[in-house]
């Protein structure tokens, strides 16, 4: 059966108000400042997790989230706290689970990486990883 002048009118209305709807959604929900693909190392007390293509996902004040290129990917999490002068490190472990639980604890930076006595976690731009990086 064929739809109405009118009834097709109200169904542009409302596919409209549901465009605008969404698009004022995913304008004003906080997302990455920007997003890329690199290269990234993850190692976690002496065990290599991560050593290869990876997303970075760059945040407001330097902070990131780095993940493998997998279906269930490992990913790493390193949180700069300005006001506090910190900056810790959190994953989501050898099981890949879908939240980052496991603390690394606080990291200091040295080059590309962020590390500590357990943790070695780096992240450089497609292409930038220096060639003798181990």
């Amino acid at each position: 059966m064929p739809s109405s002048p009118s009834r097709q009118r109200l169904k542009s209305f409302f596919g409209l108000l549901s465009a605008g709807f969404l698009s004022g959604f995913v304008l004003s929900t906080p997302s990455s400042a920007l997003a890329i693909r690199g290269e990234c190392f993850l190692e976690v007390d002496g065990e290599t997790h991560i050593d290869g293509p990876c997303d970075i996902d760059l945040e407001k004040g330097g902070s990131f989230m780095m993940s493998e290129l997998r279906r269930r990917p490992m990913f790493v999490m390193v949180n700069i706290q300005e006001d506090e002068g910190i900056v810790t490190a959190n994953w989501n472990g050898p099981e890949r689970e879908s939240h980052a639980h496991g603390q690394l604890g606080t990291v200091t930076r040295s080059g590309g990486c962020w590390k500590n006595a357990d943790a070695r976690i780096c992240a450089w731009k497609k292409g930038t990883r220096p060639r003798d990086f181990r």
